[in-house]
């Protein structure tokens, strides 16, 4: 992903995200099936998505951080 959709994906919220990471992981498993049928050419394409589910996943896991440290922080 590029800095500027990055930016994008950093201001939606928590449950957005999770949304997100559910579309990726179902959008890499059709994706496998259709390279294993022969359907799919372009292999380099899964490679991308895992990249961007990988992202996801840090943003999600930042976002938690940040939460559990502000909650933290009102007691």
């Amino acid at each position: 992903m590029k800095t500027k959709e990055l930016d994008k994906i950093r201001s939606r919220s928590l449950k957005e995200l999770e949304r997100d990471l559910v579309d990726l992981k179902d959008k890499l498993f059709s994706m496998q099936q259709d390279i294993q049928k022969g359907k799919e050419k372009n292999v380099h394409r899964a490679k991308g998505i895992k990249k961007d589910i990988s992202q996801t996943r840090t943003i999600i896991n930042q976002k938690k951080k940040e939460a559990a440290l502000a909650e933290s922080e009102e007691k």
